[in-house]
């Protein structure tokens, strides 16, 4: 997982992203009434990003990943301390940036779940 995130193709000629530090994860298969069902819970994903342009970076966090509750992740943007000399237009236009590759990164965990399913 830490090196994952740095090779998705996330369709951004803004920003890339490196790579990840992942904070508690678990993940098991279960069968339930016959069926396999793969649980996947990770409290925190964390990835480092940074511009393709200019000298700005920081950090994208997806928290509270679960296989069982799909809809329920949230993303925080933070930018490191100096890297956009208060610019509220650029700070805009990456965090609009950055928000389109959360879908990206929620697909990745989906299929990693489906993967351990498989297993």
């Amino acid at each position: 997982l830490k090196t994952l995130f740095s090779d998705i193709p996330i369709g951004s000629n803004v920003i890339a992203l490196g790579e990840a530090t992942v904070t508690e994860c678990h993940a098991t298969v279960v069968i339930s009434r016959g069926k396999k069902k793969a649980l996947c819970e990770i409290e925190k994903i964390a990835v480092r990003w940074n511009s393709k342009h200019d000298a700005a970076t920081g950090t994208l966090e997806l928290t509270d990943l679960s296989s069982a509750d799909v809809d329920d992740k949230i993303l925080t943007i933070f930018f490191d301390q100096g890297s956009l000399n208060d610019d509220d237009t650029l700070r805009r236009r990456y965090e609009a940036e950055l928000n389109k590759v959360k879908k990206t990164l929620v697909v990745t965990f989906e299929t990693l779940v489906s993967e351990l399913l498989a297993k």
